[in-house]
């Protein structure tokens, strides 16, 4: 989750090799009506809405979550945040990302499975039991988080153990179970791989589907259904995030960044940058600096 604009394996290490957790806490800016766009990673993660709604997408089932929503994500399944239209500006979240090994050990028990053998989705709401005793959980994560104790990586430990620990016990029906075939979850990681290392390259809907070895129509349907939008819609908006990324990180000219992304003119460039942002290139520039 560093990057919200990866669409593919995450690179970055989530906490250290002795502390194997992050938080990140309080996010609320969205890229094209993502929060992050669909990426996996080793880690598991723990999702939270802390304020109005989120829609929630994970291996291609989406599911939009209230505030005080919990969701706990198995590593290595493909999941982005979207935004709910009704709420754009006011949804916030928070997240812990921790490694299996931080919390593994050699017992028999529900947290351990979730760590090795499965990819089910716990879920807690609001109104369940057990969200009133996990809230403030995981409010002391964070707080114990952002501290500097000796004790810390102790402490992190074990509230994680005990936020599982709530997540697990009388979870909700999972809407994400699935039987969707592995083969789905494949074509899914090989085209998010092939967009993240081709974006700036002339793609087609033809080219994207003979990646996948599907006619154009079966992959604009398949496309659709896994990241609820055509791929071309798609590949603009990661073109322009990269872009706001750049635009950001860089004294680069803007044209030099249109080309750059795949843009093939730099006033078309302009015009869907404004149309997406709010704001032309060189004023985002700015506001940002």
């Amino acid at each position: 989750m560093t990057n919200p604009a990866m669409a593919l394996k995450e690179p970055t290490r989530h906490g250290t090799l002795t502390l194997p957790v992050a938080w990140y806490g309080h996010a609320r800016r969205s890229w094209d009506g993502f929060f992050f766009f669909p990426h996996w990673h080793d880690e598991l993660e723990l999702f939270t809405v802390e304020k109005d709604q989120i829609e929630l997408i994970i291996n291609g089932h989406a599911r939009v979550m209230a505030a005080g929503t919990t969701a706990l994500i198995p590593a290595r399944v493909i999941h982005a945040a979207h935004v709910v239209p009704a709420s754009p500006v006011a949804a916030q979240f928070s997240a812990i990302v921790f490694a299996p090994r931080f919390i593994a050990s050699e017992t028999t028990d529900a947290v351990q499975a979730v760590l090795t053998k499965t990819r089910t989705v716990a879920t807690v709401t609001p109104g369940m039991v057990n969200q009133a005793a996990l809230a403030p959980l995981l409010d002391q994560f964070a707080t114990v988080y952002a501290a500097t104790a000796p004790e810390r990586p102790l402490l992190l430990k074990g509230l994680l153990l005990l936020i599982l620990a709530q997540l697990l016990t009388n979870p909700i029906p999972d809407p994400w179970r699935t039987t969707q075939a592995r083969l789905q979850e494949q074509r899914q990681k090989q085209i998010l791989t092939y967009l993240n290392a081709r974006f700036a390259e002339p793609l087609t809907v033809p080219g994207l589907a003979a990646v996948i070895n599907l006619s154009p129509e079966q992959f604009t349907r398949f496309f659709k259904a896994a990241f609820h939008r055509t791929p071309m819609a798609f590949l603009l908006a990661f073109r322009l995030q990269q872009a706001a990324l750049l635009l950001r990180q860089t004294a680069a000219p803007i044209t030099d960044i249109a080309f750059q992304v795949g843009f093939q003119s730099a006033n078309y460039f302009a015009a869907q940058f404004k149309r997406h942002y709010g704001l032309s290139p060189t004023a985002f520039r700015k506001m940002t600096e």
